[in-house]
Order: C-alpha cells, then sequence, then structure tokens
C-alpha cells in the first residue's frame, strides 16, 4: 500500500477466526481487540481513492515473497527481516495489556537477571497432517530440544507456549531443577482439532483464543533462547524480537519437512 501512495488500513470482519460477537459490541473493529490504530482520524469512506485489499493481492505477495512461516530459510533470511521489521514497528504494535501480561509472567526470573529459554510447541490440528503444513513435532523431539538447549546456555527458567494441553504436563516432568512457567489462563486443547474452532461457555471466548496466542508470541520474544517448530507464533517471536534490535541468544527451530498429500485443510464442500 505505502509504495502505491496508499495508507493502509485493516478492519476485519466476523469471517475472522477470534471473532467475537459479544467483544465486538465494545470494540467494532476485530483488529483493535490486539493491535493499536496508527492513525484514529484515517476513515476511507471519505477518502477520494480507495483500493480494497483481496485474496489476490495476499497470493500475489506470497507468490513473489514467499513469505511463510513454514519455510526454514524464512527464519533466517535478511531480505525477510528487512521486509518485515518496519512494518511491525509501525502497524503492528500490540495492546499494552498484551505486553504488561507478557512481562509480568517472566519478571521474577528476569529482574534477578535470569534467563529464560522459550518453547513453543504447535500441538492439535497439526496431528492431522494437513497437506503444507509442517510435518507434526513429537513430544519426545521437543523435550530433546529443551535439553540440547539447556546443555548450550544457562538458563534459569523455561517458558512453554502451546496448544496442548498434554506437553505441560510432561515438561514438568521429565525436566526438573528448573521453573517451568505456563501463562495457567490459556485455553488448550488434548485433542486434534484446531482451539480456533472450538466453542467454551467462558465471556468473550473468540477473543480470548486470539489474546492468548498473541501474548504468547509477545512473551517469547522476550526470553533469551527459543525452541520451536515451524509455525507462525515462533516465526513472529522472532520478528518482534529482531524489531527490539535484540536477538535470541539460542535459537533452534525443529524443521521435519511439510506433508505433502490430498489431505486440505479446506476441503471443497
Amino acid at each position: 500500500a505505502e509504495q502505491h501512495g496508499f495508507v493502509p488500513v485493516i478492519r476485519l470482519s466476523h469471517e475472522f477466526a477470534y471473532y467475537d460477537e459479544d467483544m465486538s459490541k465494545e470494540i467494532a473493529n476485530p483488529w483493535e481487540y490486539y493491535f493499536e490504530m496508527w492513525d484514529d482520524s484515517i476513515d476511507e469512506k471519505k477518502a477520494l481513492n480507495v483500493c480494497y485489499s483481496n485474496y489476490l493481492h495476499r497470493d500475489s505477495m506470497r507468490a513473489r515473497l514467499n513469505l511463510s512461516p513454514y519455510r526454514m530459510e524464512n527464519y533466517y533470511a535478511r531480505t525477510i527481516t528487512e521486509l518485515c521489521l518496519p512494518i511491525i514497528r509501525k502497524y503492528m504494535r500490540l495492546k499494552p495489556s498484551i505486553i504488561n501480561s507478557s512481562f509480568e509472567i517472566l519478571a521474577e526470573v528476569t529482574e534477578k537477571g535470569g534467563k529464560i529459554l522459550g518453547v513453543h510447541y504447535r500441538g492439535t490440528d497439526y496431528k492431522q497432517q494437513f497437506n503444507g503444513h509442517p510435518i507434526f513435532v513429537e513430544e519426545e523431539q521437543i523435550i530433546d530440544e529443551i535439553r540440547n538447549a539447556m546443555n548450550s546456555i544457562k538458563f534459569d527458567a523455561v517458558f512453554v507456549a502451546t496448544d496442548d494441553s498434554n506437553i505441560c504436563d510432561r515438561i514438568r516432568k521429565e525436566v526438573i531443577g528448573i521453573p517451568i512457567l505456563i501463562h495457567s489462563d490459556v485455553f488448550r486443547s488434548s485433542g486434534n482439532v484446531s482451539i480456533a474452532f472450538s466453542d467454551n461457555n467462558r465471556k468473550f471466548h473468540h477473543y480470548l483464543l486470539g489474546y492468548e496466542i498473541a501474548r504468547d508470541m509477545y512473551t517469547l520474544s522476550l526470553c533469551d533462547g527459543l525452541v520451536a517448530g515451524k509455525s507462525s507464533v515462533g516465526f513472529l517471536s522472532n520478528l518482534y524480537k529482531q524489531s527490539r534490535n535484540e536477538k535470541y541468544e539460542y535459537m533452534h527451530i525443529i524443521d521435519n519437512g511439510n506433508n505433502s498429500n490430498d489431505n486440505e485443510y479446506f476441503k471443497e464442500s
């Protein structure tokens, strides 16, 4: 948009995965559930020239840039970071509530000068092995990589971000002698269906699902090391960290390859 002289405006609809009917009574634009608007004075309805984005624009950008968290080289490519970091700094400023909660869970360790290993484990629908998605990381793999990280650098705590309820207990049981930090209010599942499509009777459930993912991502970005499989959460945590001119002291992305099959995520009816 900037390259063509347009001012970017993001407005999400009820089709957004974390659209919440109750939250939208308070905040009409779901983008603003989690992000601060960079210019509240913009009203595209009063603009002389407006270009509405569509899937063609998204697909053309993907084809030209291969901007995907499922490509291992993108975690280290300078061209990707040079492209993304100015956009994150200017347009993707998270709400203070997300940032403050991220700092709070790590404060007891960081205030003593301790180092924290961030771990992201993607479960649920990854187990279904959808075409093009990363091949599922087994529990044993992530635990082995946590141990490898701790043998490389002295970490004083481990922060775990996950949508999978089983791995939390497994890490506590097998990674002994170091505090395990977890946001305790996160909605998790032991099944193989994405929590994005879950229902629950807690107030603002769908809003909270998005809030918890954004908070996990940002908390990971505050850690000193990162162990993760390929996913948007780990990918963005690395970019947010670099957007603050910081780098992980230790980073290992587990790459089992990507699935190649006929099991499509969105099947035609």
